[in-house]
């Protein structure tokens, strides 16, 4: 079993790191970052709806978990995906996809600041250890346009939110197909 997990872990790896070339490639056709976010929903939605009716899982939710599927979904998942997207047109890959991974420092000092979580010596050293290596991977080259640059990081901040929003509001207690199926949906 652990090696089934050890192997969804690194093909999802794999898959998210292509991404990023793909719909990069795909804007020289035609294609735009809202496109790229609206068919990965939709081709997403059936294989999703399978399994749960695979897995007989209920769709109910109560109130309170819709309303925070719409604003996860609206202001966690859509901003994050078209913003990251649209990034893409503007600075390279690379820089993009660094300045978005800057969101694990933003989720603890989010936590920190807005919910009052201590932070540890050990997460402080975790912290500086993240931004020098994020500092390692910025390309000088691709820091003169700023509309990329906004975009990027407009990413990096919706994706903390996501993953802020996620736990403070018990969605995370959600079977994740029946989370990823409304995400999808919204």
């Amino acid at each position: 079993m652990k090696e089934k997990g050890i192997a969804f872990a690194v093909s999802s790896a794999l898959i998210f790191g292509a991404a990023p070339v793909f719909a990069s490639l795909s804007y020289d056709y035609g294609n735009t970052p809202l496109n790229m976010a609206l068919f990965r929903n939709l081709m997403a939605l059936p294989v999703l709806l399978g399994v749960i009716a695979y897995k007989r899982l209920s769709l109910r939710l109560t109130r309170r978990q819709l309303k925070g599927m719409i604003v996860i979904s609206i202001l966690g998942s859509a901003v994050t995906t078209i913003s990251l997207y649209q990034a893409y047109s503007y600075i390279g890959v690379g820089t993009t996809s660094t300045i978005h991974f800057m969101y694990p420092l933003l989720v603890c000092l989010g936590c920190h600041f807005f919910y009052g979580e201590k932070m540890d010596r050990v997460r402080k050293i975790c912290l500086g250890v993240c931004l020098a290596g994020i500092t390692f991977f910025i390309e000088p080259q691709n820091m003169t346009n700023a509309a990329g640059l906004v975009l990027a990081a407009g990413s990096a901040f919706s994706y903390a939110f996501f993953m802020i929003f996620l736990e403070k509001n018990q969605l995370v207690w959600m079977h994740p197909i029946v989370f990823s199926f409304y995400l999808c949906l919204i």
